[in-house]
């Protein structure tokens, strides 16, 4: 006989027609009948029945009761109560997902089974919007305003500059121009090889490591960059991060992009089969890019101390050198000849074994 609950009916039902679900075993742990737990359910089965009704949708596929439904297979019925659902497993996945995570909220769960049922609960426009309002308190800011006036322009670049340009321009395009982008200071540093005059027309004004031409050459190159003499792309600011975001206009855009990378990151370690653990340490990040390629060939860490190395950086190096369970520690200094250059490769005693210094002038 048929009950009716509402619109809910209750009947009794073959085991050989209902159908477990394939999405349970995506949500919770796979049901088997030699489980400890389904077999004392089993045994409970076959002493007092199926206390509590199945639950499944209109073409037999289970709702409620997989545990159930094993544990009854295991004590020996052909039958069970069920409860039968308005909803179709093949016309309506998403109902059917959505109903198969409310109709075993209160079952005993695990920490990934809870929150593979969040991602089913996630409303995906409503996911989005809150997104959305969540960037836009974000970047609220509360300010008073100021009124701008007539921008100011940059001054002409003069024949008296041109000789500080010129040199500028050769070291950009000519001597340094595999390492785009380079810095200001990189090209402050490799001027000095051949300081030309900072003003045509003054004979003392030789460009020097001081400030005062430092501040010359920045400028200039600001100007230059914006008649077009230099692209903008030749010179960056490290000191000045931007951050970017990786997005994507559609699934598809990253899921290709991934496919069209895999299995493509692999780098052999050209330096597993050294008895010694080789670093290179640059006393200044303007020679970071020209040694940077060899490093790369060899894979050997490169570190920039920017002078007098802070301690993390080098407590990363022993750390590196301890896990190598190599021999020895090799650092190669790349520095140049200025006080801090040459004391930056002293050996600290009973704490290097072994340094090689290679000095470099820019």
């Amino acid at each position: 006989m048929t009950k009716k609950a509402g619109h809910v009916r209750l009947s009794p039902v073959p085991l050989s027609y209902l159908r477990p679900a394939r999405e349970n075993e995506t949500l919770y742990r796979p049901v088997t009948p030699n489980d400890p737990d389904i077999v004392a359910l089993g045994d409970s089965i076959r002493q007092h029945g199926v206390r509590e009704p199945m639950v499944m949708s209109k073409d037999g596929y289970i709702l409620s009761g997989h545990r159930r439904y094993v544990a009854a297979g295991v004590a020996g019925l052909v039958a069970v109560p069920c409860r039968i659902e308005n909803v179709w497993h093949d016309d309506e996945p998403d109902r059917f997902l959505t109903l198969l995570r409310e109709f075993n909220r209160q079952r005993e769960k695990t920490l990934e089974e809870k929150l593979r049922e969040e991602v089913v609960s996630a409303d995906p426009v409503e996911a989005y919007e809150s997104l959305i309002d969540f960037r836009k308190k974000r970047s609220e800011i509360t300010v008073k305003t100021l009124v701008l006036g007539e921008g100011k322009a940059r001054r002409r670049i003069t024949d008296a500059k041109r000789p500080l340009l010129d040199a500028a321009k050769r070291i950009v395009f000519q001597e340094r121009r595999a390492f785009w982008p380079l810095t200001v200071r990189m090209i402050h540093y490799a001027i000095l090889n051949a300081p030309p005059l900072r003003h045509a027309k003054k004979p003392g004004s030789i460009y020097r490591n001081d400030l005062d031409s430092y501040k010359d050459l920045d400028d200039l190159l600001t100007r230059a960059r914006l008649t077009g003499e230099i692209p903008m792309e030749a010179i960056e600011d490290e000191t000045r991060p931007v951050a970017l975001w990786n997005v994507y206009p559609t699934a598809q855009v990253f899921v290709r992009k991934e496919l069209g990378s895999f299995l493509k990151g692999y780098w052999r370690d050209p330096m597993q089969s050294q008895r010694n653990h080789v670093e290179i340490l640059a006393e200044k990040n303007t020679v970071v890019p020209m040694v940077r390629p060899v490093a790369s060939d060899y894979c050997i860490p490169l570190t920039s101390g920017r002078g007098f190395a802070s301690l993390p950086p080098r407590a990363n190096m022993a750390e590196r050198f301890r896990k190598s369970l190599k021999d020895k520690l090799i650092v190669l200094f790349v520095t140049d000849f200025d006080p801090s250059g040459e004391e930056i490769c002293t050996p600290t005693p009973g704490r290097c074994e072994m340094t090689l210094a290679w000095r470099w002038r820019p």
